[in-house]
């Protein structure tokens, strides 16, 4: 039964076209909002999401996009994350990039239960770069290279990148002098691990990105970077306004450095190192 005592409904104007897109505006930057949350919040419980496009899933796990005649690749490694979903979403936006550079992409997946060094995130996907954390390292740089041998069974040598970001980063440092043979480096809102040395470590082509408006990963990047140059090294260094989350313009900073860099020769091979940890 309608109440009859109630007032006529008034006519409402359709809103301004400027006040319709100032609302579509609210509501983007709603969902984007949510999905940063996301990022730092909840866990999936260790259910391992499928590779997005433009990837392919690999059998270790990790998501590979290997454009035809690649001359270039990216091992990229993303930030700690509750959700293997956004893991995979992250190094989806460097390869969707990448592919249309003709440049492929390895995107290898965290370890669930991996952030050891902190209960709170018990539960996340990250990458083990506390100094007690010898054997997964190994485990991890174990995997990398076999999924770097399958690449190079489907393609000629190409030089490969190691880039992280935020966990990911402390982590590409940590295999820098440890891990695959690389022909460069980037480090994004990071920092050098814990008790990390430079020991048997060349200097290489080196890309820093850092956010002023990060509290945390900011001085440490300028720390790194600082440390880099007392060791000889020339690090290339980028930063920009803005929070800690990954943006648009890292990616294509990351994309811009890979892309300078120079082919192998036809026929050459990479060189191999130790792949101990320690």
């Amino acid at each position: 039964m309608s109440d009859t005592n109630s007032p006529a409904p008034a006519n409402r104007s359709r809103p301004s076209k400027k006040a319709r897109l100032l609302l579509g505006l609210g509501a983007l930057i709603a969902v984007i909002a949510v999905a940063a949350y996301a990022t730092y919040s909840g866990s999936d419980e260790g259910v391992l999401a499928p590779c997005p496009p433009p990837f392919e899933t690999l059998g270790s796990g990790s998501c590979l996009a290997l454009p035809p005649d690649a001359e270039k690749m990216v091992v990229y490694l993303h930030g700690m994350t509750g959700l293997s979903s956004w893991a995979r979403k992250e190094g989806a936006l460097v390869a969707n990039r990448a592919f249309e550079r003709g440049i492929a992409v390895l995107a290898p997946i965290g370890t669930f239960g991996g952030c050891t060094w902190n209960p709170k995130f018990a539960d996340w996907w990250c990458w083990p770069i506390a100094p007690n954390q010898i054997r997964e390292t190994e485990m991890l740089i174990s995997r990398i290279q076999s999924d770097l041998e399958e690449v190079a069974a489907r393609s000629r040598p190409i030089p490969t990148v190691l880039a992280g970001f935020s966990n990911g980063g402390f982590m590409a440092m940590r295999l820098a002098g440890h891990g695959p043979e690389i022909s460069g480096l980037v480090v994004a809102q990071a920092g050098a691990p814990e008790k990390f040395s430079f020991d048997g470590m060349r200097p290489m082509p080196t890309l820093l990105l850092a956010a002023r408006g990060d509290e945390w990963q900011y001085p440490t990047m300028q720390t790194l970077r600082n440390t880099l140059v007392s060791q000889g090294w020339a690090p290339e260094w980028k930063e920009r306004e803005g929070p800690h989350a990954l943006q648009p313009e890292d990616v294509e900073a990351v994309i811009s450095f890979v892309s300078r860099l120079p082919a192998l020769p036809e026929g050459s091979i990479p060189s191999s190192r130790s792949t101990s940890a320690e």
